[in-house]
C-alpha cells in the first residue's frame, strides 16, 4: 500500500539483506508520503504491525478501502452493517451463521 503512494518499492536504493530485514522486524517502517489520505496512510501503518493479529483483517481492509473510495456510500454500507449485526442479536443466530452473513455482505459491497 505505501508503494502506491509513494511510487517506488520500499525502502528503494538499500541493500535488501539481512541487516534491512532485522531493521523491518525491530520496527523500521518508511514514512508517510506527504499528501496520503489520512484514512490510507492510517490503514496501511496498522499492516504493518509486528504482530499478526494486531493487523486488520480482510473486511476491515475492504471497508476502509470503500470509504476512502465513494465517502458517502460508506454511511450507507455502517448502517446497513449496523442493522445486520442487530438482527443477528436480535435474532439470536447461531454464531457462525450470523459471521457469514456479515462477511458476505460486506465483501458484496
Amino acid at each position: 500500500m505505501w508503494e502506491i503512494s509513494s511510487g517506488q518499492q520500499p525502502f528503494y536504493g538499500e541493500d535488501y539483506d539481512v541487516s534491512l530485514a532485522l531493521a523491518i522486524l525491530y520496527g523500521r517502517r518508511e514514512n508517510v508520503i506527504d499528501g496520503t489520505p489520512s484514512a490510507y496512510s492510517n490503514l496501511y501503518k496498522e499492516c504493518w504491525e509486528g504482530e499478526p493479529n494486531e493487523r486488520p483483517d480482510i473486511q476491515k481492509v475492504v471497508l476502509i478501502f470503500n470509504s476512502i473510495i465513494s465517502p458517502e456510500r460508506n454511511d450507507t454500507i455502517m448502517d446497513n452493517n449496523n442493522e445486520e449485526i442487530n438482527n443477528c442479536k436480535m435474532n439470536e443466530l447461531a454464531s457462525k451463521s450470523c459471521e457469514l452473513t456479515m462477511n458476505n455482505f460486506m465483501i458484496v459491497h
